[in-house]
C-alpha cells in the first residue's frame, strides 16, 4: 500500500471511530447525516446496484472519485482509480451476473467534505456454469463531495460475513 493511501485509509478509520462515537448519541448523528449527503449516496447505491444487475462496468466505475480505491476482502490487491476499477469490473463480468442485490445504510457522518457510510449488504450472482450465491455483509465507504453537488466513492470497502 503506497504512503498516500496508507495515509487516507488511516485517517478515515480514524474519522469512522470518531463518527462511531457520535453514533451512539442520536441527536448527534441525526445532525451529522446531512439531508443533501444522505440523498446523493442513497442515489449511488441504487445506481450502484443497476450497474451490477446491468453488467455496465462503465456505470459502476463511474460511482468513484477518479482516484477512488476498491479494498477487496480475502487478501486480494486493492484496486487504485476508476478506469483500473472499470477494467476489473468488465472483466468479472464476463464470467459473473449479478441477479439481485440490497445495500442498507444504517450509518452516514458528514466530516468536511467527506461523508461516511457503514450498513449491509446482500448480493445475489450467478458465476457462468454455477448455481446462484448469495453473499452478505457490512460495508465502509468513504464518499468524497463534489464541486457538482454529488458525491462519488473515494474509499469501497465491504466485510464479508463468510469469505468464500
Amino acid at each position: 500500500m503506497t504512503t498516500s493511501v496508507r495515509s487516507y485509509v488511516l485517517q478515515a478509520l480514524v474519522a469512522a471511530t470518531s463518527a462511531a462515537a457520535l453514533w451512539s448519541f442520536p441527536a448527534a448523528a441525526t445532525n451529522l447525516q446531512g439531508t443533501a449527503a444522505r440523498t446523493a449516496i442513497d442515489r449511488g447505491n441504487q445506481q450502484y446496484l443497476s450497474a451490477l444487475r446491468a453488467g455496465d462496468a462503465r456505470a459502476f466505475a463511474a460511482l468513484y472519485a477518479v482516484d477512488g480505491i476498491q479494498m477487496p476482502s480475502s487478501g486480494r490487491p486493492i484496486v487504485r482509480g476508476r478506469t483500473a476499477i472499470e477494467q476489473q469490473t468488465a472483466d468479472g463480468f464476463k464470467t459473473t451476473t449479478y441477479t439481485g442485490g440490497s445495500i442498507v445504510t444504517t450509518n452516514v457522518a458528514v466530516f468536511g467534505s467527506n461523508a461516511y457510510e457503514t450498513g449491509r449488504y446482500s448480493f445475489t450472482y450467478q458465476e457462468k456454469r454455477k448455481q446462484p450465491m448469495t453473499v452478505t455483509g457490512r460495508y465502509f465507504e468513504v464518499w468524497e463531495h463534489q464541486p457538482s453537488g454529488a458525491y462519488l466513492i473515494k474509499v469501497d470497502s465491504g466485510f464479508p460475513a463468510a469469505c468464500p
